[in-house]
């Protein structure tokens, strides 16, 4: 049978999977330390003060073999403080002599108190040393989440995993961190916390005992372990009695599901003889049977280290064998995540320059199909196409705003035409701009160049629309190829570099020219022209009765009389006329009909000539910027890199494809832990009750 310890010291699976635990909390003096070196059987170090400063977890693993214990350190989080991906590395050498345990569990906590400095730099520190870095360095840390772990193979322990919390304190640096801390590790659900209570404290001031309350509000998973009872003198009867309520469970305010042990652990005197376990053991047994109130309680299970490991090993056992289908559910789950963020990196590359030519085709493949619209994803495509939407708008907003109120007479449409020529221009006067031009003409011939300059002023306006449409597909261009540059070359840094050189090079070239030719567009002769007749001709008889309308009343504000007009209109032979129609009969205005005119024929040119810009336009930028680059993109690189003509530097080529150590690193960290999980099926099959 796989133990719980074994299966824990082996894959320290903690920080990816939960596992059944057992977390020690504590005042600062509740002898937890010394409950610690008992169940453990090592030395951990004792300072005054605060000496535990990070958690360490510990495993104990029966064996048939000789001693050993390995410190490792597990980092959780960064050198800022924010939890990463878990990066356990191994710190001491194998160890086989329990008298070497103190001075490296100092060591493996100075360097997770350190971690800005090589762990490996403290293998060689003293005690001394340990002690004045403590005091006088201000870079190291006062406290830490990261994690000593310490693995020990002990032919005579019980299979059992707990991890040791700094102890409690109530003033000084670090109350609220360390409560932090505890707080943390003790609310999950498989985490059995067991609180020391020093007998000669009274048990409703204990702090750590109301914190686990707190995380554990009916006591199902808290185990309550009462230390140092030779403090407890013979002439406290009532302490006696106390203690001796809570141990048979007979105490109600403080109930329990899994009660309350008590153990009596080595003091300073024994500490230094170097006692065996059995002897503490033994001494401690003594010392129950002889001492009241401790000699009266009949569940003698409930005295001594050995009752109290039996009972956690077994609680642990029990939880673990409960929670068994769901960890191989989690497990099976965490290995499809491991093998799916695997399969998503770039595999190692073998001939430099059958994969140079490789990367390039597909990362030209995968930028013409983006700008093509012929990808699952169309960001790209959605991203032009509103720059392109924005662009109609922009250009739409430009019209020429010649009236902005109906029914006024023409000696107020003259105004509204000197005051508002264009609504998005300084103000111009239509007589000015009409008889500014007129040379020789005959009478009611309107130069032409009146007419082209009222529309170059609208077209004016175009230039900052299309620029900043062309900036931002431009943008989007950039972004989206920098992107596919990351996706196709980031496995190798020189290479993604050597290639957003090449890459922007030619894309920038392409910009200029693509440019040239957008500005060209704009202030060409064929904007000026159309031959569009049909259209300009409707639209301009449109906006003439408009123009013509503006200065009369309705005619059609009676419906009797408009019905008897249109009447009279179709018995004289004129046909089906609508009332719009009875506009005409009006007979021109010849003090406006210039300006009329001129403001329907400009007017109309604008409703032809901007359906044609912004349809022009966006064909224009994706034919001269995007396609264009995707067209020249894969031919050019090839001939840059030299993979083309057959000429590309092998030497130059390994250089570029020397692959990420970033990258590396993931790849091998994930197989490390695809393997590990495997191992952890493996073993979960293993698993027998």
């Amino acid at each position: 049978m796989l133990s719980l310890a074994a299966f824990e010291r082996v894959y320290r699976i903690q920080s990816v999977l939960e596992l059944p635990r057992i977390a020690v909390i504590g005042g600062q003096s509740a002898g937890k330390s010394s409950l610690v070196e008992a169940i453990s059987g090592i030395k951990v170090p004792r300072d005054s003060g605060t000496c535990t400063r990070c958690p360490m977890e510990c495993t104990l693993s029966s064996t048939q073999g000789a001693w050993s214990c390995q410190i490792s350190l597990r980092f959780d989080y960064n050198a800022k403080g924010e939890r990463s991906t878990p990066d356990t590395r191994s710190f001491s050498p194998l160890l086989t002599d329990k008298a070497e345990v103190e001075i490296w569990l100092r060591r493996a906590q100075a360097a997770i108190l350190n971690p800005q400095s090589d762990p490996n730099a403290f293998h060689s520190w003293s005690r001394e040393k340990i002690r004045e870095a403590g005091k006088n360095d201000s870079a190291m840390l006062k406290f830490s989440k990261n994690v000593v772990c310490v693995d020990i193979c002990d032919p005579e322990a019980t299979d059992l995993s707990f991890v040791d919390l700094p102890g409690l304190i109530q003033v000084g640096e670090g109350i609220e961190i360390i409560k932090g801390l505890v707080e943390e590790y003790i609310q999950g659900e498989k985490t059995f916390i067991l609180v020391t209570i020093p007998a000669s404290d009274d048990i409703q001031n204990q702090q750590a005992l109301l914190l686990a309350k707190t995380a554990d509000p009916e006591g199902k998973r808290t185990l309550g372990v009462i230390t140092k009872p030779d403090t407890v003198l013979p002439g406290q009867t009532g302490l006696m009695e106390r203690w001796k309520k809570v141990l048979q469970g007979d105490a109600e305010d403080h109930p329990l599901t899994h009660g309350y042990f008590c153990v009596r652990l080595s003091d300073d005197q024994e500490r230094t003889q170097v006692l065996t376990r059995a002897q503490s053991i033994q001494r401690a047994q003594q010392f129950f049977e002889s001492k009241s109130p401790w000699k009266e309680i009949s569940d003698r299970s409930r005295l001594g280290i050995p009752g109290l490991v039996s009972y956690a090993s077994d609680l642990l056992l029990q939880c673990m064998e409960e929670g068994l289908p769901k960890l191989r559910t989690d497990v099976a789950k965490l290995l499809a995540d491991y093998l799916s963020k695997l399969s998503k990196l770039p595999p190692r590359l073998s001939d430099p320059g059958v994969e140079l030519l490789a990367l390039i085709i597909n990362f030209s493949t995968d930028l013409e199909a983006s700008v093509h619209g012929k990808c699952d994803d169309k960001t790209f495509v959605r991203r032009n196409r509103a720059a392109y939407h924005y662009f109609e708008e922009a250009i739409r907003s430009t019209v020429p705003q010649f009236t902005q109120y109906g029914g006024m007479n023409l000696t107020a449409v003259r105004r509204v035409i000197e005051e508002y020529a264009f609504s998005l221009l300084q103000p111009v006067a239509m007589l000015t701009a009409v008889h500014r031009e007129t040379a020789w003409e005959l009478p009611f011939n309107i130069p032409y160049d009146a007419k082209k300059r009222l529309i170059k002023r609208f077209i004016k306006l175009w230039h900052e629309p299309t620029k900043r449409c062309f900036d931002s597909v431009w943008q989007s261009l950039t972004d989206h190829t920098t992107d596919l540059l990351k996706t196709h070359f980031g496995q190798f840094k020189a290479l993604e570099v050597h290639m957003r050189q090449l890459v922007f090079e030619l894309m920038e070239e392409v910009k200029r020219l693509a440019l040239e030719f957008v500005t060209e567009t704009l202030e060409s002769d064929n904007l000026y022209y159309t031959d569009n007749i049909h259209y300009f001709s409707e639209t301009r008889e449109t906006w003439l009765r408009q123009y013509r309308a503006a200065g009369r009343p309705p005619v059609h504000h009676n419906p009797i009389i408009v019905a008897r007009a249109l009447q009279e209109l179709q018995n004289a032979g004129y046909g089906a006329l609508s009332a719009e129609d009875l506009e005409r009969l009006y007979p021109p205005n010849p003090e406006f009909e210039e300006e009329i005119t001129v403001m329907a024929d400009v007017r109309a040119y604008f409703q032809v000539a901007y359906k044609r810009i912004i349809d022009d336009m966006p064909q224009n930028i994706e034919n001269k910027l995007n396609k264009a680059v995707s067209a020249q993109m894969q031919r050019r690189l090839l001939e840059r890199t030299g993979i083309a003509s057959g000429k590309a530097d092998s030497e130059t080529l390994t250089r570029l494809l020397d692959e990420d150590p970033a990258v590396t690193a993931k790849r091998e960290e994930l197989k490390k832990r695809v393997e590990q999980v495997r191992q952890i099926q493996k073993r979960l099959r293993e698993f027998v009750v």
